[in-house]
């Protein structure tokens, strides 16, 4: 069995320190996001979020369709 050289554990060891940090600027993040979803959105969960999003989606789309329509019926009465 090969035993590791102090160069090959100090590497190693820089590595899961590089990682662990990541790992918890990842999770500092998610904290934030999570934390701006419930107070802005009043949500707990990312599922909740999504559902949210997939319904805000659907009202901006529905939105956009009748301000379409209502332009072409501006277009129309006025020939423009």
């Amino acid at each position: 069995m090969k035993t590791l050289t102090e160069i090959e554990y100090q590497r190693i060891k820089k590595q899961v320190q590089e990682a662990r940090a990541s790992f918890e600027r990842a999770r500092g993040a998610w904290q934030e996001i999570m934390s701006r979803l419930k107070e802005e959105f009043q949500v707990e969960t990312m599922e909740e979020a999504m559902h949210l999003l997939e319904e805000m989606e659907a009202e901006e789309k529905e939105a956009a369709e009748k301000v379409n329509q209502a332009y072409e019926a501006f277009r129309k009465k006025w020939n423009a």
